[in-house]
């Protein structure tokens, strides 16, 4: 008999020294959180099974997240505060639960919802008068090229891809952070660390690069025109 599923989607946040963990070792941490809190997850059937826990966009080594997405089905009821609670007190410093809701029958995965990204880019101040000319000459070049591995022709090899057509927008939100709406889904998804290595390459300053601080705000789907949260497109109850 298949277990009863009570599906989650849970917004979290991923900030300080943890953020230079891996996906596959948080992966691992939330495992482990969940099992001492005593929250019973539903595993996947047949030679090797594995829990029913998904993310929507797994994040870049080093950025923050300030809004991520976790989906789960667990194997008996719980009440979201107090699962968030539960779960909390057993989570590393940097890894904090901050709103849980139920998923309807039916609702597709945050995984497969997601199309865009919010980012915050804080820049070193040093070159703080320079930033509006550096980024008009950025986003007025043609193409934004990038060398990357990916599957081509069945096998992994190296492909230029062009970063431009994945940004929405970006802009100075203040004199020394960039605001960013990219392209962040299973067939296009801009990284901006691999964008601003090539920003600091093109103002001048390749030695900038990784000095700044990349921090993603929230993940959203676009309908119509309009951006949407990935938690808000779920009823409160």
């Amino acid at each position: 008999m298949m277990p009863i599923r009570y599906r989650k989607r849970i917004a979290f946040r991923k900030e300080g020294k943890i953020r230079f963990i891996g996906h596959l070792d948080m992966l691992r941490t939330f495992q482990r959180a969940l099992s001492r809190a005593g929250v019973e997850l539903v595993f996947s059937q047949g030679f090797n099974p594995h829990p029913q826990m998904s993310f929507a966009q797994p994040l870049s080594l080093g950025v923050c997240g300030k809004r991520e997405y976790m989906e789960l089905q667990l194997a008996e009821p719980w009440e979201n505060t107090a699962l968030l609670q539960r779960v909390n007190a057993q989570l590393p410093e940097g890894l904090l639960l901050t709103e849980c809701r139920d998923m309807p029958e039916g609702v597709k995965s945050a995984m497969s919802l997601s199309t865009h990204a919010l980012y915050h880019i804080e820049l070193p101040s040093c070159h703080k008068d320079e930033y509006p000319l550096l980024l008009e000459n950025f986003l007025s070049s043609e193409k934004i090229p990038i060398r990357k591995l990916a599957k081509h022709h069945g096998r992994k090899q190296e492909v230029e891809v062009d970063l431009k057509p994945m940004i929405r927008s970006l802009s100075l939100s203040e004199p020394c952070t960039l605001q960013l709406w990219c392209a962040c889904s299973g067939t296009e998804n801009l990284k901006p660390d691999r964008m601003m290595r090539v920003f600091w390459e093109k103002s001048g300053h390749p030695e900038d690069a990784g000095t700044e601080r990349i921090d993603r705000v929230d993940l959203y789907r676009e309908e119509e025109g309009h951006m949407c949260s990935l938690m808000d497109l779920l009823p409160e109850k």
